[in-house]
């Protein structure tokens, strides 16, 4: 308690300090860095004309695109040497300010020390429990990040033997953390090697009862950051729900003191964490020139308006409701995925778009299916481009207790023409595909499509780049289970879910492009999805969605809308009953 009391006195004393100093390195990771990775990514993707980086194309990326392959391995280990350089000079600062002396020269002395292999191996350990904690117990690191819970989650939930499995691991990388993390700052604070640190017991052994007094001073730190800010939710809540402008200021500048507060509270627990490794011992007070004073309160003006301006394009003074999509044309099990006998079922309920997905035929004509292969629909163990379209309409699909015939992309367009019904259109792109695949389609169907006011999407960024060429006037999207570059300016993105954050939705409301989401089957994580501002959300269960819609339309006021920002889930249930 003694040490818990001294590392809260000194933050609390120099704060300001610490505070400026870390607030200058996010500042750096987060204007420069990230976008110069991002910007990259986004090159080797475009210049290696890689139609999307996923598990799903680990192998044709290796087959196909092995410079890209390792361009992006090599972009991926110098960000974790990045990751380790900013962790290096965090710690090492942090411990100059404690000890009174710092300056630039001390800190970026023997900088190359960052860039040991022991020490780059170290930190990426450390992150990979810290940043799930980090994130969980604190709001300021997911308002503009990836939902890295949220993601593993919905990722390791699918199958239970992989949820133990990776529970498992992950204790292991805690308790592996732990006994690690002394060393990891001792490394930092001496720079010396990591086989040096481990040999001195005194430094490098874990003591876990200082351990558990460390997870007090954090879970100190998070309770007041969670305290903050729903006490300023409390306080939008009793607001009416649109009485003018002056409101939506109110929120603008609660959801910046929530940022502030939040990185405050978050820059106190990265503190306590180095100083617990290190001795408290009483020092002279700190002399800081007059210069960097002025330093400072640049930082602070700078991230200042940042966050203001974040806060402004990530809270809109208005709602929008998100269009409801039907995914594959089906709802709730009634019927086989793209056929017509389900979409004349699905489209009684009146969703916005109806989805379906295309591949096309031996004949070069285009059939309404998803699956490469046919064996799991209809027992046919075949491929769409092995077939020609008769071939292919003579074939029955079975599905949910019920059975139907496939269907070609003409007669699924005059249905949806008759019914007055959008489709958002999935183009499937395969290595099969005839060379004039995409002519041939925007010159068959592209004007049917401009008529029927549809969208159309693809996995295959270098199809829609192409699709836009083309015709310009075709409504596309990329979709993206992972977000890993800059979007393009041509075309809207459709997310997996888990990867939703404030910014990126932001990022596209503010260029007028379009966000949609899938695939989303719980109403919670649904309402969660239209608070953010989705444009659209894509999913096997319109009743539910156009409920929590309707919920959602009653009840979208700032403060619910900040609560869904803040939220890695939310409700806990929909890790289990979301995506399927």
């Amino acid at each position: 308690m003694e040490k818990n009391k001294a590392i809260m006195m000194e933050y609390g004393r120099h704060w300001l300090d610490y505070g400026s100093f870390l607030l200058a390195i996010v500042l750096v990771d987060q204007i420069i860095a990230g976008p110069l990775f991002k910007t990259i990514l986004t090159l080797l993707m475009q210049q290696g004309q890689v139609p999307l980086v996923s598990k799903m194309t680990a192998k044709e990326l290796l087959m196909s695109h092995p410079i890209v392959l390792i361009a992006g391995i090599g972009c991926l280990y110098l960000w974790l040497v990045w990751i380790g350089i900013i962790w290096g000079i965090a710690i090492r600062g942090i411990m100059l300010i404690r000890q009174r002396r710092f300056s630039l020269s001390m800190l970026f002395d023997r900088i190359s020390f960052w860039l040991r292999p022991d020490w780059t191996m170290l930190v990426l350990l450390d992150f990979l429990w810290l940043m799930p904690l980090g994130q969980g117990l604190f709001c300021a690191l997911r308002w503009g990040n990836p939902n890295y819970p949220g993601l593993m989650l919905d990722f390791l939930t699918r199958k239970t033997w992989l949820l133990i499995l990776a529970g498992m691991l992950y204790l292991l990388i805690v308790l592996a953390g732990l006994l690690t993390m002394r060393s990891l700052i001792a490394m930092a604070a001496n720079q010396i090697s990591f086989q040096s640190v481990w040999r001195e017991n005194k430094v490098a052994k874990c003591n876990f009862k200082s351990m558990a007094g460390l997870f007090f001073s954090l879970l100190i730190f998070s309770l007041l950051g969670w305290s903050i800010n729903h006490f300023l939710l409390l306080i939008l809540m009793e607001l009416k729900k649109f009485p003018g402008k002056w409101v939506w200021g109110v929120a603008i500048a609660f959801r910046s003191l929530m940022l502030l507060a939040g990185f405050w509270l978050l820059a106190g627990a990265i503190v306590s964490l180095v100083l617990w490794q290190l001795p408290i011992k009483k020092a002279g007070e700190l002399s800081t020139p007059s210069k960097t004073r002025w330093c400072q309160a640049v930082i602070w003006m700078t991230i200042g308006a940042l966050v203001v301006l974040t806060s402004i394009m990530s809270l809109p003074m208005t709602w929008h409701r998100p269009l409801v999509i039907s995914h594959r044309g089906v709802t709730q099990a009634d019927g086989v995925q793209n056929t017509l006998p389900a979409a004349r079922k699905t489209q009684r309920l009146h969703p916005d778009y109806i989805e379906i997905d295309v591949h096309e035929t031996a004949d070069q004509k285009f059939v309404v299916v998803h699956d490469e292969n046919l064996h799991q629909l209809t027992g046919v163990n075949r491929k769409p481009h092995q077939l020609i379209l008769k071939q292919l309409q003579n074939l029955v699909a079975k599905e949910n207790g019920q059975q139907a015939q496939l269907v070609s992309l003409d007669q699924y367009l005059s249905f949806a023409q008759q019914q007055h019904q959008k489709l958002l259109v999935e183009i499937k792109t395969t290595p099969n595909d005839s060379s004039g695949m995409l002519p041939h389609f925007c010159q068959r169907y592209g004007k049917r499509l401009q008529a029927n006011h549809a969208w159309l999407h693809t996995m295959d960024l270098n199809a829609a780049q192409k699709l836009h060429r083309l015709n310009p006037r075709l409504k596309l999207m990329a979709i993206q289970p992972y977000v890993l570059g800059w979007p393009g300016q041509n075309m809207g993105w459709n997310v997996e879910y888990s990867m939703l954050s404030p910014m990126l939705i932001a990022w596209f409301n503010f260029n007028h492009q379009p966000i949609c989401v899938w695939t989303v089957d719980d109403q919670k994580t649904m309402q969660q999805a239209a608070l953010l501002g989705v444009d659209g959300i894509v999913t096997d269960n319109v009743k539910a969605l156009d409920a929590a819609i309707k919920a959602v339309d009653a009840n979208h006021g700032y403060a619910v809308r900040l609560a869904a920002q803040l939220n890695v889930t939310y409700d806990w249930q929909n890790i289990f009953n979301g995506r399927k």
